[in-house]
Order: C-alpha cells, then structure tokens, then sequence
C-alpha cells in the first residue's frame, strides 16, 4: 500500500540533507515514523543510511522482482529494458542478476 505523508521531523531533514537528497531522507524518515521496516531506495549512500536507521532498502529492481513473483507483472526483462533506455544505470552484472531471480533468460 501506498500513501503521501508528511514527514514530521523535518529538522532531522534538514539536518542531513548536503549529504543526502532530501526525497531520500524523507522517505528514511518517514519510515520510521511510521514504524515501516521496508524502504523503497535506488542510491547506494542512502540505502547504507537507511540500514543504520534499521530499515531493509530494496530498490527499483527489486520491485520488479517481487511484482512478477507475486504475478503483479508478466515479465521484468521488458521492464528493464525500458529503464535502460530511458537512462536507468544498471550494470550488466546486475541486469542478468535480475534477470535470473525472475527466472528469465537474456
């Protein structure tokens, strides 16, 4: 489920953002405010931060892993595809990791 909400620390924002994006804070944050223990975070510095808020960051990729284990979507290659041309960085290495979680071939 989904849901907007306004972070209600927001001098714990303010006090980290420089070092973090302020969407990326916000999202930590309000994590915990509201007892989530799941983020949703693609860069790498703000996932090791939300791990030592004792939050599990799982990215984009990861998503769609989930999305077709659970047969929310058909296929991810497709999916991948279209980030990657739209500028997504992801590594060749994880491009078939992923591919391989979700049981599909190159």
């Amino acid at each position: 489920m989904f849901r907007l909400y306004h972070v209600k620390n927001r001098s714990l924002v303010e006090s980290l953002y420089g070092k973090f994006h302020a969407g990326e804070l916000e999202v930590i944050i309000g994590a915990k405010e509201l007892g989530a223990q799941v983020v949703v975070i693609d860069e790498h510095a703000a996932r090791s931060l939300s791990k030592q808020f004792l939050l599990r960051p799982i990215g984009t990729i990861g998503v769609l892993i989930l999305g077709k284990k659970n047969r929310k979507i058909a296929e991810v290659k497709p999916l991948l595809d279209t980030l990657l041309e739209n500028g997504f960085y992801l590594s060749q290495r994880l491009y078939r990791e992923a591919l391989s979680l979700a049981e599909e071939t190159p």
